[in-house]
């Protein structure tokens, strides 16, 4: 995440949180979060959805699917507003991604659909840019190359409409490994370059464990 959700008003609890999460931690956090202390600690329903979406990342990246998918379910349900907010729409991305990973066509595009719809009508944040990758990485795991790039080059404007740099060097290096099978607008050099540049200036660490 570009800026963390909270899930307590203790300062401390969102801080380990996002101190386990850049560390990539995650079966640490998964303890974590399911401690008594921290459970006791959540207090609001945006609290509550931001709890159940760490826990759904968590099961994801353990390889728990199925439990990944019931706690992106449960955020869902835990949201304080009917109007889709960025975390709500990071949890049907989620959803998107795990139901691809499941080789699940329909669910994935339903769910990524649901994440990108009317995305005008949301403040604008810089997690929201998180969104179009998720949606290129799960079209990328149903083998839909060309339609993960097409996604990737609207996160790229996407970003750059707003002035913000956060997911450019990951979008321009999924770009770059997709180019090489996929007709898109960009070759794999220049989004490689694209990617080098950025990670330099910004210090982006590039995700590769795909």
């Amino acid at each position: 995440m570009a800026h963390d959700f909270d899930v307590s008003n203790r300062e401390n609890f969102n801080t380990r949180v996002s101190d386990l999460c850049a560390q990539h931690d995650y079966r640490q956090l998964r303890d974590y979060l399911n401690s008594e202390a921290v459970l006791s600690a959540i207090e609001t329903a945006d609290q509550t959805q931001a709890y159940y979406y760490y826990l759904g990342v968590t099961d994801f990246q353990l390889g728990s699917l199925t439990a990944a998918q019931q706690n992106f379910r449960l955020a869902l349900a835990s949201a304080a507003t009917k109007r889709p907010t960025a975390l709500t729409r990071l949890c049907y991305g989620s959803l998107g991604l795990v139901a691809a990973c499941e080789q699940k066509r329909q669910t994935a595009t339903t769910a990524i659909q649901a994440a990108l719809a009317y995305l005008d009508e949301t403040p604008y944040e810089e997690n929201l840019n998180c969104l179009f990758y998720l949606a290129a990485y799960a079209h990328e795991k149903l083998g839909d190359s060309a339609i993960a790039a097409t996604y990737l080059n609207q996160g790229i404007a996407f970003a750059s409409d707003h002035n913000s740099h956060y997911m450019l060097a990951n979008d321009y290096h999924l770009l770059a490994l997709l180019s090489t099978h996929a007709a898109t607008p960009t070759s794999p050099l220049m989004a490689k370059q694209y990617e080098t540049m950025l990670t330099t200036l910004f210090h982006e660490k590039v995700y590769d464990d795909f």
